[in-house]
């Protein structure tokens, strides 16, 4: 529903509709900006269970081979529906995005925009644009500055 919003389609279609949720048409909306974990803050999925033998067994088990190679076909799934979602997207609107916390990139800020290879179908639109964070940008004459924030510490 929001890819179909965001490119314009059923715009004027609210048949049987009483409410309208938005004052915004898809007409004035020029960009969408992805500001950080695109692939859901629950990934990667960690565990922090210990199975009561050394840290060298806990590193090289069967079971620890088992949850990585888990969490490698996860993370190739989650990327290959980001993928498809963003480059429906780029066939109307201008679509950035910034890596975040639980994005494939490296912690340490600036984050370098993701790489092309992970994003390979989005990658060949000249719509797409992976950025950096923080980012800046002019989008309709408004300037945006935009961080994405790693760790919060209470």
């Amino acid at each position: 529903m929001l890819v179909d919003y965001l490119c314009g389609y059923d715009a004027d279609d609210n048949e049987g509709k009483e409410e309208d949720w938005s004052e915004i048409s898809a007409e004035q909306i020029s960009a969408l900006i992805i500001a950080g974990d695109a692939l859901g803050s629950d990934f990667p999925i960690s565990s922090n269970k210990s199975g009561g033998g050394s840290d060298f067994e806990d590193e090289y088990s069967l079971e620890a081979q088992q949850q990585r190679d888990e969490i490698a076909n996860t993370l190739a799934q989650r990327l290959k529906e980001l993928d498809n979602w963003i480059a429906l997207l780029c066939a109307s609107l201008d679509v950035y995005l910034m890596p975040g916390k639980h994005d494939p990139s490296n912690l340490l800020l600036p984050q370098p925009p993701i790489h092309p290879c992970l994003l390979p179908w989005s990658h060949s639109f000249d719509t797409f644009h992976s950025v950096s964070n923080p980012f800046q940008i002019e989008i309709d004459a408004i300037e945006f500055c935009l961080f994405v924030e790693l760790f919060c510490c209470y």
